[in-house]
């Protein structure tokens, strides 16, 4: 343990050895230690006491010296200003001690000062109080642009009104954070003040933080002290704010009623209480036709007419001046000397401190007075027709009692007026009529609405009459309904003579019909047996024959085509002149027609020794939509007559593009040039006519009608082209005409009846051919047979059915229209309503009217071919309906509805696409958009039995349906185009739009979801 020094060495010396392992003196020992220390700590804390103490006392004693020499040199320099102050009076009293006399001094010049600070501060209080309470903006600021004093108007918040004191107007902007564009503006205000040394003002803007803009007037005082430099500036101003606004609402005010003064239409004037005029307005001046001077400071009297002038002062002035207004009529002479009439309505006007005047306003009434005049002279004069004329008149109330009425009605009824007023004349006019029509009548009167209509009365002596009659409701002011006026016209005789025009179109309409059904038959019994013999003698042309019996065979199949070539003519006439002509529009290939043309047409050119040439322009889209057969037929009897009327030469059929403004349109001109005998300019101006030849050789040499070029015109008309023809005698002929053509895709089934076929093309076919011709049986069963198809027969539908019933695993079936028993139609819709069956029907048809067509198409046949065929034709088509594809048999459905997959097939839009899939993309949008709306259009046609809109709608919907290949939809949107012509039965109709609404729905559906 270590002890303290002093304790350890007095230990070392005096205690002994033994004792110093003792551990009771140990304890001893420490405390002895602690009490050394604690003496040493207590020393050294005294010892350095005592040494503050000194250095404190040393330091305050110097401090004390310095203070006493501070106040020393203080009470000398005191002395000094009081003596300066006091000047030479003595500032101690004997006796006292000197500090005591300055002290007293200094006591006294407190007292007298503050006494003078006490009257400035109420003389200042007082001037103070003076100032806020000026209703103006006041502040003093001094040369360092410092503020010495500013008034609450100036601002309000006293607590900024203290801080603002000693600021400058910059540091009170900064604070305000306001900007410093007005404060430069005022400090250079402030110096230009200064230099000039005379009072400045200026109107001030300032924009407040809520958007208000204020109006100031600001004024620069400067004050200057002796030697010529600025002392204060006293800044006042004002609020102009609400002034201006005051000013600008009179300002509006003035050129508001200047506006209506200068702009009103009617004449405003002011003239004094003698009548002399003070102001005029510009139509004043337009009407009273003088110049503004010319009219200030004259009298009005001068203006009147002589006679009236007196009446002015002594009627209207006096009435004026006593009552403060006068209204009237006023007649006066314009500048020429013409007379003019005015309706005025004036008041007299006091104001505080001017002379009262009198304003007037007036309006130019003298057309309104001459109308008034015109009108009474022509109510006259329209009284006396009114009484006379041969029409009846009868005005009633609103109960129907008669009010008036003229002769002519009185005549017309039977009854005098006598017996006619106050009655109701439905009642006396109307007995053993329906009088439901009346009450209509009346209530469409009561409604404000006029009309024209025809009534069955009876007059007095129980003669029934027919009247026409035009009514009006009778309104009064207040705009209540009075009763009616009607005009009666008695068109009996008229009546009588529609009802003989009722009968004689009837009996005109029977007869067009007759004329139809007798050609509709004419035309079944030629074609039937035409069909044989054509078809006959080219089978015969296909055995082995010698020179005699070849030229008999040629001899029968001329005189057959002749024959055919005038029952077409005569039948497309027909079906021209009833408008019964209907065009198809379907998409086809038109360079095949026009190959098919050329091929047709090339033996006969062949057999003259005539070139037939096809110029086609590359450029043409084959695929458009038309009727490929109206165009045919129209190219066969051009081609036709270029080569009958050509012994030598060429004929050229030329097809070029013509410009259209539709992208996806195209006009196709044809041309067809023959350099045959041509025709004169009289015979051109003819040619188109009906029954017309050049003259009676042309006809004993060529033959013909005469009907082909007149048949060929309206063709081309009603498909929207234009014919020319161009020829001269003995050089050659050039028939022209341009059709426009929307752009189409090719249907597969169209294609292929177009298309080429072997003589195997229908091996192992199975054809059901219906037929009650024994030898067209003969005939389709012999072409048939020679291209390997299966042929079994039918005498007529009922048959076909039973057959069908026991046996469907037919390819094909051809189905003629007219037969006993069950005919082609009756039978179709039998096999697709009852028997439910999908096998291709093609109808075998001899009508060449498009309304029979439309009947097979809608009764549920696939397709048509019209007799007499082309052996070819009918090989093609059955070919198209069977051979399209993989070859299947067409049995009874056994499945619900197609995957949507398989009812739509978008080859077309691709091939129409041309590998553009914006385009494609663009066209199935379309589709997915137009297809609802369509639907709903239909189902509303339906509804309302609109077959008119049905057949629109679905017209419209067909070129879409048949771009997605909505093949199972064909028959079924035919059947509904073509509804409005036809009688079908509604349960039809019906099942075809339920199916089209099923199928489209199922295929935008799809469509949307290979989208997504």
């Amino acid at each position: 343990m270590k002890l303290n020094r002093l304790l350890q060495r007095q230990l070392n010396k005096y205690l002994p050895e033994s004792c110093k392992d003792n551990e009771e003196l140990q304890a001893f020992i420490q405390a002895v230690h602690n009490s050394y220390e604690s003496f040493e700590r207590d020393l050294q804390l005294s010892e350095r006491a005592f040494r503050i103490t000194e250095e404190e006392y040393l330091s305050v004693n110097d401090q004390l010296k310095h203070e006493l020499e501070v106040k020393n040199d203080s009470i000398q320099q005191l002395r000094s200003a009081l003596v300066s102050l006091k000047g030479d009076q003595p500032m101690t009293e004997e006796g006292t001690s000197e500090v005591s006399d300055l002290a007293n001094f200094l006591t006294e010049e407190i007292k007298r000062r503050v006494e003078t600070e006490k009257q400035l501060e109420i003389q200042r209080a007082f001037y103070e109080r003076i100032l806020n309470q000026i209703p103006a903006d006041i502040a003093i600021i001094d040369a360092d642009h410092r503020y010495l004093f500013i008034n609450p108007s100036a601002i309000k918040n006293e607590e900024i009104r203290k801080w603002i004191i000693g600021k400058t107007e910059i540091e009170y902007a900064e604070y305000r954070g306001r900007p410093v564009e007005h404060v430069a503006e005022r400090m250079q205000r402030f110096n230009e003040t200064i230099k000039g040394g005379v009072r400045r003002e200026w109107e001030e803007v300032i924009t407040r933080p809520d958007g208000e803009v204020e109006y100031h007037l600001r004024i620069l005082h400067p004050i200057y002290k002796a030697d010529g430099t600025l002392d204060i500036m006293v800044v006042y101003g004002f609020n102009l704010t609400e002034r201006k606004k005051i000013e600008e609402k009179v300002k509006q005010s003035e050129a508001k009623y200047k506006s209506i003064f200068n702009n009103s239409q009617a004449l405003i004037c002011t003239h004094d209480l003698e009548g002399k005029l003070i102001d005029v307005n510009p139509t004043a001046i337009s009407v009273f036709g003088y110049s503004k001077a010319e009219l200030i400071g004259r009298n009005i009297n001068v203006l009147l007419p002589h006679g009236k002038r007196a009446a002015f002062n002594n009627l209207y002035l006096s009435k004026i001046l006593a009552e403060g207004r006068a209204e009237g009529i006023m007649t006066a002479y314009k500048k020429g000397h013409k007379l003019i009439h005015l309706l005025y309505q004036n008041y007299m006007v006091n104001e505080d401190g001017a002379q009262p005047y009198i304003i007037g306003f007036a309006q130019d009434i003298t057309q309104r007075i001459q109308a008034e005049k015109g009108l009474r002279e022509s109510e006259e004069k329209y009284r006396n027709i009114i009484a006379n004329m041969n029409l009846g008149l009868v005005e009633v109330d609103r109960d129907e009692k008669v009010k008036f009425v003229n002769n002519s009605f009185s005549e017309m009824s039977g009854y005098p007026p006598e017996e006619l007023i106050g009655e109701n004349v439905g009642t006396l006019l109307m007995r053993g009529v329906d009088n439901v029509q009346a009450q209509e009548i009346m209530e469409r009167r009561s409604k404000g609405i006029s009309d024209a209509y025809e009534l069955r009365v009876v007059n007095k002596n129980g003669q029934r009459k027919w009247w026409l009659i035009s009514g009006a409701p009778v309104i009064n002011s207040e705009g209540e309904f009075k009763g009616s006026i009607g005009i009666h016209l008695d068109i009996t005789p008229q009546k009588q003579l529609e009802a003989e025009l009722r009968k004689a179109k009837a009996a005109a309409e029977q007869s067009s019909y007759a004329k139809e059904v007798f050609l509709a038959n004419i035309s079944h019994e030629i074609r039937t047996p035409m069909n044989a013999i054509l078809g006959i003698s080219r089978l015969l042309q296909k055995t082995h024959l010698d020179k005699q019996q070849k030229l008999f065979l040629d001899t029968i199949s001329s005189a057959s085509n002749n024959l055919l070539v005038i029952i077409n003519d005569l039948l497309d006439l027909s079906k021209i002149e009833s408008g019964k002509i209907i065009l198809e529009h379907i998409t086809f290939d038109l360079h095949q027609v026009v190959q098919n043309v050329a091929h047709i047409l090339e033996y006969k050119a062949s057999e003259k020794g005539i070139q037939l040439h096809i110029d086609w322009e590359p450029g043409i889209h084959r695929a458009v939509w038309g009727d490929p057969f109206r165009i045919n037929q129209v190219l066969i009897n051009l081609v036709g007559n270029a080569i009958k009327f050509t012994e030598k030469g060429t004929v050229h059929i030329i097809c070029a593009l013509e410009p259209v403004t539709e992208h996806d349109q195209q006009c196709v001109s044809f041309r067809i040039k023959d350099t045959g005998i041509g025709m004169n300019e009289e015979f051109k101006e003819h040619l188109f006519e009906k029954f017309t030849q050049e003259d009676e050789s042309v006809t004993r040499r060529f033959g013909g009608t005469g009907l082909g070029m007149n048949i060929t015109k309206q063709l081309v008309e009603l498909m929207g082209g234009t014919i020319e023809v161009d020829s001269a005698k003995g050089v050659g002929t050039t028939i022209s005409f341009s059709l426009l053509f929307d752009y189409g895709t090719l249907d597969p089934v169209l294609a292929a009846r177009n298309s080429t076929v072997d003589e195997s093309a229908l091996q192992g076919c199975r054809v059901l051919l219906v037929e009650d011709n024994e030898m067209n049986r003969l005939l389709a069963k012999t072409i048939m047979n020679q291209r390997g198809a299966i042929v079994e027969e039918a005498e007529n539908g009922r048959i076909a059915v039973e057959m069908l019933q026991k046996d469907a695993a037919y390819d094909v079936i051809l189905m003629d229209v007219q037969m006993p028993l069950m005919d082609g139609v009756q039978a179709t819709r039998y096999i697709r309503h009852q028997l439910q069956l999908e096998i291709p029907i093609i109808a075998l048809t001899a009508s060449a009217y498009n309304s029979e067509r439309s009947k097979c198409l809608e009764a549920g046949m696939n397709d048509y071919l019209a007799k007499p065929f082309d052996e070819e034709d009918l090989v093609r088509i059955i070919f198209a309906w069977v051979n399209h594809g993989e070859r299947k048999n067409f049995v009874q459905k056994t499945s619900a509805e197609p995957e949507a997959d398989a009812l739509y097939d978008l080859g077309k839009l691709r091939d129409m696409a041309d590998g553009d899939e914006v385009f494609l993309e663009r066209m199935v949008n379309l589709f997915i958009k137009i297809v609802p709306e369509s639907l709903v259009q239909l189902q509303e046609a339906y509804t309302q039995q609109n077959f008119t809109q049905l057949g629109a709608v679905a017209h419209k919907l067909k070129p879409s349906i048949l771009n997605m290949g909505i093949s199972t939809l064909r028959r079924d949107i035919l059947l509904l185009e073509n509804r409005a012509e036809t009688e079908m039965a509604d349960a039809v109709v019906e099942d075809a739009l339920q199916h089209i609404t099923e199928v489209l729905t199922t295929v935008v559906e799809a469509l949307k979801v290979t989208r997504q």
